[in-house]
């Protein structure tokens, strides 16, 4: 491990001490530390992996994420198939 990457490991947990690891993505998202668009990408494409296996249209997933995040359904249209593009 580089020798920065353990401080900033170090330093993370040292302001989060015994608050879990909610308040260390609190501390990261706060200090703009976590890409929101990459963690907005994630998140969309792990729930609609998880509505489809439960049945769920992928046309219908869409737009109930659309709606859940408050964007258009084509930011999670593409989002969802640049993955499957890639």
């Amino acid at each position: 491990m580089v020798p920065a990457t353990s401080e900033l490991i170090e330093t993370l947990t040292e302001n989060v001490e015994g608050q879990g690891a909610k308040a260390l993505l609190d501390l990261l998202c706060s200090s703009n530390l976590i890409d929101r668009r990459a963690a907005e990408a994630f998140y969309i494409r792990r729930k609609m992996d998880e509505l489809t296996r439960c049945g769920v249209p992928r046309c219908k997933a869409m737009r109930q994420l659309a709606g859940t995040l408050c964007c258009s359904y084509e930011r999670v249209r593409a989002i969802v198939y640049a993955r499957d593009i890639n």
